[in-house]
């Protein structure tokens, strides 16, 4: 599962695809990447 973050108002989304427009702000912001890659916060080392 994948994790989003709303780059508007900073919500946290899980899921395979960002929603379109933002359940809490309900604006049609970006979602970034809020996945973590590196084993200091959790993610999985390469």
């Amino acid at each position: 599962m994948n994790k989003w973050r709303c780059s508007v108002c900073g919500y946290a989304f899980e899921g395979e695809v960002p929603p379109e427009k933002c359940p809490s702000c309900r604006s049609a912001c970006s979602f970034v990447d809020a996945n973590c890659y590196i084993p200091e916060c959790g993610g999985g080392a390469s």
